[in-house]
């Protein structure tokens, strides 16, 4: 089962740092370098940790050659799952990779540099 997301999520969001409180079905994004992948929070463990799993991102309008890019998200029962927990500087980070993530909104961004 999939279910279409809105586009208006990637306006909305909550910064590494900030206060959230991660919630089963709300969005993440986690990061590799300056390109950022969206995700669904699907398990909240009892010692704090959250669990995340990767989405489907569809490019719906521009390119990954420059300028705006706006994206289509499905939640994907098939994606790659992540653990994620808080750092010692309060940030949360993926278990194992220390990937930055932020939890609360969803984006897909391809950076155009690279």
């Amino acid at each position: 089962m999939s279910c279409v997301l809105s586009l208006s999520e990637t306006q909305e969001g909550i910064r590494m740092n900030e206060e959230y409180t991660p919630v089963v079905g709300d969005g993440a994004t986690y990061h590799i370098g300056s390109d950022s992948f969206p995700a669904t929070i699907v398990e909240i463990k009892a010692n704090g940790r959250v669990v995340i799993q990767e989405d489907k991102a569809t490019l719906v309008k521009g390119d990954c050659a420059g300028g705006e890019q706006q994206w289509q998200y499905e939640t994907d029962t098939e994606g790659e799952t992540y653990i994620c927990y808080k750092n010692k500087r309060g940030r949360w980070t993926t278990w194992g990779s220390g990937r930055p993530v932020s939890l609360g909104h969803r984006r897909r961004y391809h950076d155009p540099s690279f």
